[in-house]
C-alpha cells in the first residue's frame, strides 16, 4: 500500500510542476489528528501540454491508473475536462499532512511545528521567465483555501474566519499562514497533577488508617473504652481544671485537718 501511494504521490507532483498554463483550485481543511480533508482541482491547459510535446489523455491517464491502485491512500479523484483545461478534481479524506510535501515535490508544506499547524507555499517553478520578463503566453493560477482547526494567528492571504485564502499568480507565488493546534484535554494536560492528588489522598487515608489502629490500641491497655466517641465522652466528664490545680485542688481540698467547714459554723 506504501509503495502505491508514494508512486501516486509521485506523479500527483509531476503533474502539478508542469511549468505552464496550469490552475490549481482547493479547498482544504487542517483536521486535529494531523491529516487534511477536502477538494482539490489540478488542471493544465489541453492546448499548451500539446504545444510541448505533451499527451494530455495520458497525463491524466498516469493519474488516473495510480489512484486505483491506491485505493486506501485517502485521494479519490474524477477526470475533469472543460474543454480548454484537462486533469482530475481530487477529494482528500483525512490524508497525513506531511503527504503534503511529497506529493507536490516541496511547493506546498502543511507542518506540525510546536504546537502550531504552519502552512507555506512557494508557487516559483510554476512561474518561468524569458529574459527576466513573464511570458504571458504561459499563465497560471492557484486559488486555495486552507481552514484551520482553532484559528489564525498570522497569515498573508485574505482571512474569513478561520479560514485563509490565497489568489496566486505570476509575479505573486508564495503563501504562508499559521494556526494554533489542537488544545491538550485539561485532564491530559494535567494528568501528573492529578495523579499527584489521588497519591496522596491515598496516603493520606492510609495514615489516619493507621493512627486510628494504634489509638485504639492504647485504649484498650489503658482499659478505656476504645473509638472516638468514647474519647469525647470521656473528655465531657466533670474533672479538675488547670485552674484549680494551679491553686493547690478545689476549696474543699483547700480546708484545713480539723477546722469547721463554712456550713459548719453556727
Amino acid at each position: 500500500m506504501k509503495k502505491n501511494l508514494l508512486r501516486l504521490l509521485v506523479a500527483l507532483g509531476g503533474l502539478a510542476l508542469l511549468t505552464g498554463c496550469l490552475k490549481i483550485d482547493g479547498d482544504i481543511r487542517i483536521n486535529t489528528d494531523d491529516t487534511i480533508s477536502g477538494e482539490v482541482l489540478v488542471a493544465f491547459s489541453t492546448a499548451w501540454a500539446i504545444s510541448q510535446g505533451e499527451d494530455p489523455e495520458g497525463l491524466v491517464d498516469t493519474i488516473e491508473d495510480e489512484l486505483t491502485a491506491a485505493p486506501d491512500s485517502g485521494v479519490t479523484g474524477e477526470r475533469y475536462d472543460d474543454g480548454e483545461f484537462s486533469g482530475m478534481q481530487l477529494t482528500l479524506t483525512e490524508v497525513p499532512i506531511d503527504r503534503v510535501r511529497s506529493a507536490t515535490s516541496d511547493v506546498l508544506r502543511i507542518e506540525r511545528v510546536g504546537g502550531n499547524y504552519e502552512v507555506t507555499g512557494d508557487f516559483s517553478e510554476l512561474d518561468p521567465t524569458i529574459g527576466g520578463e513573464l511570458p504571458s503566453e504561459v499563465p497560471w493560477s492557484v486559488h486555495l483555501s486552507v481552514t484551520f482547526p482553532n484559528g489564525v494567528t498570522e497569515h498573508d492571504g485574505t482571512l474569513s474566519g478561520d479560514t485563509v485564502t490565497w489568489e496566486l499568480g505570476p509575479g505573486n507565488t508564495s503563501m504562508h499562514a499559521v494556526g494554533p493546534g489542537p488544545q491538550t484535554p485539561f485532564l491530559q494536560r494535567g494528568g501528573f497533577l492529578v495523579l499527584a492528588i489521588i497519591v496522596i489522598v491515598v496516603a493520606a487515608g492510609l495514615l489516619l488508617w493507621r493512627w486510628s489502629r494504634r489509638r485504639h490500641r492504647a485504649d484498650e491497655a489503658a482499659g478505656r473504652e476504645p473509638g472516638f466517641r468514647a474519647r469525647r465522652a470521656a473528655a465531657r466528664e466533670p474533672a479538675s481544671t488547670d485552674v484549680e490545680n494551679m491553686f493547690g485542688g478545689s476549696e474543699e481540698s483547700r480546708t484545713e485537718p480539723g477546722a469547721a467547714k463554712p456550713d459548719d459554723r453556727t
